[in-house]
Protein backbone atom coordinates (compact mmCIF):
# COMPACT_ATOMS: atom_id res chain seq x y z
CA UNK A 1 0.00 0.00 0.00
CA UNK A 2 2.81 2.34 0.90
CA UNK A 3 4.63 1.46 -2.28
CA UNK A 4 1.60 2.36 -4.41
CA UNK A 5 1.22 5.71 -2.65
CA UNK A 6 4.91 6.47 -3.14
CA UNK A 7 4.70 5.56 -6.84
CA UNK A 8 1.63 7.75 -7.32
CA UNK A 9 3.35 10.68 -5.63
CA UNK A 10 6.50 10.23 -7.73
CA UNK A 11 4.44 10.07 -10.92
CA UNK A 12 2.66 13.28 -10.00
CA UNK A 13 5.99 15.04 -9.42
CA UNK A 14 7.33 13.86 -12.76
CA UNK A 15 4.21 15.09 -14.55
CA UNK A 16 4.42 18.52 -12.89
CA UNK A 17 8.10 18.81 -13.74
CA UNK A 18 7.52 17.83 -17.35
CA UNK A 19 4.80 20.45 -17.68
CA UNK A 20 6.79 23.26 -16.02
CA UNK A 21 10.01 22.84 -18.04
CA UNK A 22 8.50 23.82 -21.43
CA UNK A 23 6.81 26.83 -19.83
CA UNK A 24 10.07 27.95 -18.25
CA UNK A 25 11.94 27.32 -21.49
CA UNK A 26 9.36 29.31 -23.47
CA UNK A 27 9.52 32.17 -20.96
CA UNK A 28 13.31 32.27 -21.25
CA UNK A 29 13.08 32.52 -25.05
CA UNK A 30 10.56 35.41 -25.08
CA UNK A 31 13.39 37.97 -25.26
CA UNK A 32 15.50 39.28 -28.14
CA UNK A 33 18.24 41.91 -28.14
CA UNK A 34 19.56 44.43 -30.66
CA UNK A 35 23.14 45.57 -29.98
CA UNK A 36 25.68 48.01 -31.41
CA UNK A 37 23.41 49.98 -33.71
CA UNK A 38 25.64 51.84 -36.23
CA UNK A 39 25.14 55.00 -38.29
CA UNK A 40 27.43 55.94 -41.19
CA UNK A 41 28.53 59.53 -41.81
CA UNK A 42 30.22 60.56 -45.06
CA UNK A 43 32.11 63.84 -45.55
CA UNK A 44 33.34 65.07 -48.93
CA UNK A 45 34.66 68.33 -50.39
CA UNK A 46 37.83 70.38 -50.37
CA UNK A 47 37.38 71.95 -46.93
CA UNK A 48 36.52 69.14 -44.51
CA UNK A 49 36.82 70.61 -40.99
CA UNK A 50 37.76 68.97 -37.73
CA UNK A 51 34.52 69.05 -35.78
CA UNK A 52 32.32 66.69 -33.80
CA UNK A 53 28.85 65.79 -35.06
CA UNK A 54 26.05 64.39 -32.91
CA UNK A 55 23.70 61.59 -33.99
CA UNK A 56 20.48 61.47 -31.93
CA UNK A 57 18.04 58.55 -31.63
CA UNK A 58 14.52 58.98 -30.20
CA UNK A 59 11.71 56.39 -29.89
CA UNK A 60 8.33 56.48 -31.60
CA UNK A 61 5.12 55.40 -29.84
CA UNK A 62 6.77 54.10 -26.68
CA UNK A 63 9.23 51.81 -28.41
CA UNK A 64 11.46 50.15 -25.79
CA UNK A 65 14.65 52.05 -24.94
CA UNK A 66 17.73 50.96 -22.99
CA UNK A 67 17.23 51.93 -19.38
CA UNK A 68 13.98 53.72 -20.32
CA UNK A 69 16.06 56.61 -21.70
CA UNK A 70 14.21 59.39 -23.50
CA UNK A 71 16.90 59.60 -26.20
CA UNK A 72 20.37 58.32 -27.07
CA UNK A 73 23.32 60.14 -28.65
CA UNK A 74 26.40 58.97 -30.52
CA UNK A 75 29.27 61.07 -31.88
CA UNK A 76 31.60 61.18 -34.88
CA UNK A 77 34.50 63.41 -35.86
CA UNK A 78 34.63 64.74 -39.41
CA UNK A 79 38.45 64.57 -39.38
CA UNK A 80 38.08 60.77 -39.46
CA UNK A 81 36.63 61.00 -42.98
CA UNK A 82 39.77 60.27 -44.99
CA UNK A 83 40.49 58.92 -48.42
CA UNK A 84 41.65 55.60 -47.00
CA UNK A 85 38.17 54.84 -45.63
CA UNK A 86 36.18 56.35 -48.49
CA UNK A 87 35.68 59.63 -46.60
CA UNK A 88 33.32 57.82 -44.24
CA UNK A 89 33.18 57.30 -40.49
CA UNK A 90 30.79 55.45 -38.20
CA UNK A 91 28.85 56.36 -35.06
CA UNK A 92 27.89 53.45 -32.79
CA UNK A 93 25.19 53.24 -30.13
CA UNK A 94 26.70 50.78 -27.60
CA UNK A 95 23.44 50.35 -25.66
CA UNK A 96 21.38 47.13 -25.90
CA UNK A 97 17.76 47.26 -27.07
CA UNK A 98 15.62 44.48 -25.51
CA UNK A 99 12.34 43.29 -27.06
CA UNK A 100 10.09 40.87 -25.16
CA UNK A 101 6.98 40.79 -27.32
CA UNK A 102 6.20 40.60 -31.03
CA UNK A 103 5.44 43.90 -32.74
CA UNK A 104 6.77 46.73 -34.88
CA UNK A 105 8.90 49.36 -33.16
CA UNK A 106 10.21 52.54 -34.77
CA UNK A 107 12.98 54.98 -33.88
CA UNK A 108 13.92 58.33 -35.42
CA UNK A 109 17.60 58.96 -36.13
CA UNK A 110 18.86 62.44 -37.10
CA UNK A 111 22.15 64.29 -37.35
CA UNK A 112 22.53 67.64 -35.67
CA UNK A 113 23.82 70.41 -37.91
CA UNK A 114 27.45 71.36 -37.37
CA UNK A 115 28.99 74.83 -37.16
CA UNK A 116 31.22 74.96 -40.26
CA UNK A 117 30.42 77.92 -42.53
CA UNK A 118 31.56 75.88 -45.55
CA UNK A 119 29.39 72.88 -44.69
CA UNK A 120 26.18 71.59 -46.23
CA UNK A 121 24.80 69.16 -43.67
CA UNK A 122 22.44 66.24 -44.20
CA UNK A 123 19.38 67.27 -42.17
CA UNK A 124 17.13 64.35 -43.07
CA UNK A 125 15.38 62.29 -40.39
CA UNK A 126 15.76 58.55 -40.89
CA UNK A 127 13.39 55.97 -39.40
CA UNK A 128 14.67 52.67 -38.02
CA UNK A 129 11.88 50.08 -38.06
CA UNK A 130 12.41 46.95 -35.95
CA UNK A 131 9.96 44.10 -36.54
CA UNK A 132 9.84 41.45 -33.79
CA UNK A 133 8.15 38.13 -34.59
CA UNK A 134 8.16 34.46 -33.63
CA UNK A 135 10.32 31.97 -35.42
CA UNK A 136 9.17 28.71 -33.89
CA UNK A 137 9.59 29.19 -30.18
CA UNK A 138 12.08 32.07 -30.54
CA UNK A 139 11.63 35.82 -31.01
CA UNK A 140 13.60 37.28 -33.92
CA UNK A 141 14.09 40.85 -35.21
CA UNK A 142 14.28 42.36 -38.67
CA UNK A 143 15.52 45.97 -38.93
CA UNK A 144 14.90 48.23 -41.92
CA UNK A 145 15.57 51.90 -42.62
CA UNK A 146 13.66 54.51 -44.60
CA UNK A 147 13.48 58.29 -44.80
CA UNK A 148 10.85 59.94 -42.62
CA UNK A 149 9.23 61.86 -45.49
CA UNK A 150 9.22 58.86 -47.82
CA UNK A 151 7.12 55.73 -48.00
CA UNK A 152 8.13 52.91 -45.67
CA UNK A 153 8.41 50.76 -48.78
CA UNK A 154 11.38 52.85 -49.98
CA UNK A 155 13.79 51.10 -47.69
CA UNK A 156 17.53 51.65 -47.51
CA UNK A 157 20.27 49.26 -46.50
CA UNK A 158 21.66 51.37 -43.67
CA UNK A 159 21.52 54.79 -42.06
CA UNK A 160 23.82 57.18 -43.93
CA UNK A 161 24.23 60.95 -43.58
CA UNK A 162 26.24 62.68 -46.31
CA UNK A 163 27.81 66.09 -45.63
CA UNK A 164 29.79 68.26 -48.05
CA UNK A 165 32.33 70.95 -47.22
CA UNK A 166 33.57 73.30 -49.95
CA UNK A 167 35.16 76.71 -50.14
CA UNK A 168 35.86 79.01 -53.08
CA UNK A 169 39.30 77.50 -53.69
CA UNK A 170 39.59 74.84 -56.43
CA UNK A 171 39.98 71.20 -55.52
CA UNK A 172 43.48 69.99 -54.77
CA UNK A 173 44.73 68.35 -58.01
CA UNK A 174 46.95 66.08 -55.93
CA UNK A 175 43.94 64.69 -54.02
CA UNK A 176 41.52 63.39 -56.68
CA UNK A 177 38.06 62.15 -55.70
CA UNK A 178 37.75 58.73 -54.12
CA UNK A 179 36.84 55.91 -56.51
CA UNK A 180 35.93 52.56 -54.91
CA UNK A 181 38.24 49.77 -56.06
CA UNK A 182 40.81 52.21 -57.49
CA UNK A 183 44.12 51.93 -55.60
CA UNK A 184 45.29 55.20 -54.20
CA UNK A 185 48.62 56.36 -55.61
CA UNK A 186 49.31 59.94 -54.56
CA UNK A 187 51.06 62.16 -57.07
CA UNK A 188 54.30 63.73 -55.90
CA UNK A 189 53.77 67.30 -54.96
CA UNK A 190 56.33 69.84 -56.17
CA UNK A 191 58.81 71.02 -53.60
CA UNK A 192 57.82 74.52 -52.59
CA UNK A 193 60.44 77.20 -53.16
CA UNK A 194 61.08 79.07 -49.96
CA UNK A 195 62.14 82.65 -50.75
CA UNK A 196 65.22 83.98 -49.01
CA UNK A 197 64.14 86.45 -46.37
CA UNK A 198 65.34 89.96 -46.93
CA UNK A 199 67.66 91.53 -44.41
CA UNK A 200 65.55 93.96 -42.48
CA UNK A 201 66.70 97.55 -42.48
CA UNK A 202 66.63 98.80 -38.97
CA UNK A 203 65.27 102.32 -38.72
CA UNK A 204 67.25 104.84 -36.66
CA UNK A 205 66.56 104.58 -33.00
CA UNK A 206 64.91 107.69 -31.74
CA UNK A 207 65.75 108.97 -28.29
CA UNK A 208 62.62 108.24 -26.34
CA UNK A 209 63.89 110.02 -23.24
CA UNK A 210 62.01 113.17 -22.32
CA UNK A 211 63.70 116.50 -22.89
CA UNK A 212 65.26 117.43 -19.56
CA UNK A 213 66.76 120.79 -20.62
CA UNK A 214 65.27 123.59 -18.50
CA UNK A 215 63.04 125.94 -20.34
CA UNK A 216 64.35 129.52 -20.16
CA UNK A 217 61.59 132.00 -20.31
CA UNK A 218 62.34 134.94 -22.59
CA UNK A 219 61.35 138.35 -21.38
CA UNK A 220 59.10 140.15 -23.77
CA UNK A 221 60.87 142.73 -25.97
CA UNK A 222 59.84 146.25 -25.18
CA UNK A 223 60.07 148.47 -28.27
CA UNK A 224 62.30 151.57 -27.87
CA UNK A 225 60.45 154.80 -27.56
CA UNK A 226 60.80 157.05 -30.58
CA UNK A 227 62.41 160.46 -30.07
CA UNK A 228 59.81 163.05 -30.94
CA UNK A 229 60.79 165.57 -33.63
CA UNK A 230 59.96 168.98 -32.32
CA UNK A 231 58.87 171.47 -35.00
CA UNK A 232 60.82 174.76 -35.23
CA UNK A 233 59.67 177.23 -32.71
CA UNK A 234 58.47 180.35 -34.41
CA UNK A 235 59.60 183.63 -32.95
CA UNK A 236 56.59 184.97 -31.29
CA UNK A 237 58.08 188.39 -31.07
CA UNK A 238 56.57 191.21 -33.19
CA UNK A 239 58.53 192.19 -36.39
CA UNK A 240 60.73 195.19 -36.14
CA UNK A 241 60.13 198.23 -38.42
CA UNK A 242 62.95 199.57 -40.60
CA UNK A 243 64.23 202.61 -38.91
CA UNK A 244 64.54 205.87 -40.95
CA UNK A 245 68.12 206.60 -42.09
CA UNK A 246 69.29 202.96 -42.25
CA UNK A 247 68.99 202.73 -46.19
CA UNK A 248 69.96 206.29 -47.33
CA UNK A 249 73.37 205.35 -48.87
CA UNK A 250 72.11 203.27 -51.84
CA UNK A 251 70.06 206.14 -53.28
CA UNK A 252 72.92 208.23 -54.65
CA UNK A 253 74.70 205.14 -55.98
CA UNK A 254 71.66 204.02 -57.93
CA UNK A 255 71.10 207.55 -59.25
CA UNK A 256 74.68 207.78 -60.51
CA UNK A 257 74.50 204.47 -62.28
CA UNK A 258 71.29 205.52 -63.98
CA UNK A 259 72.82 208.73 -65.25
CA UNK A 260 75.85 206.82 -66.56
CA UNK A 261 73.69 204.31 -68.48
CA UNK A 262 71.63 207.14 -69.97
CA UNK A 263 74.73 208.99 -71.19
CA UNK A 264 76.13 205.87 -72.79
CA UNK A 265 72.89 205.30 -74.61
CA UNK A 266 72.84 208.84 -76.01
CA UNK A 267 76.43 208.49 -77.25
CA UNK A 268 75.73 205.19 -78.97
CA UNK A 269 72.62 206.54 -80.65
CA UNK A 270 74.45 209.67 -81.96
CA UNK A 271 77.29 207.55 -83.35
CA UNK A 272 74.84 205.34 -85.20
CA UNK A 273 73.17 208.28 -86.90
CA UNK A 274 76.54 209.63 -88.05
CA UNK A 275 77.40 206.34 -89.53
CA UNK A 276 74.12 206.19 -91.37
CA UNK A 277 74.65 209.76 -92.89
CA UNK A 278 78.14 208.99 -94.01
Amino acid sequence: MKIRKFAATLLALVLCLSLSLPAAFAEAQQRVELKNLTVNVKCTGNAIPDEQLTIRLTPRKKAPMPGDAAALEAFVNTADCTRSNGYMTTATFPETFVFTAPGTYEYEVAQRKGSSLNGTYDTRTMVLRVTVSWSGDTLVTVAKVYEADQSSNDKEDSILFHNTFNNSAPDDPYDPPYIPGDPYTPDPKPTPVVPTPETPVNPPVLDARPDTAPTVSTAPTVPAAETPVNPPVADARAPKLIQTGQLNWPVPVLAGLGTLFLAAGVILLTKKKEDDNA
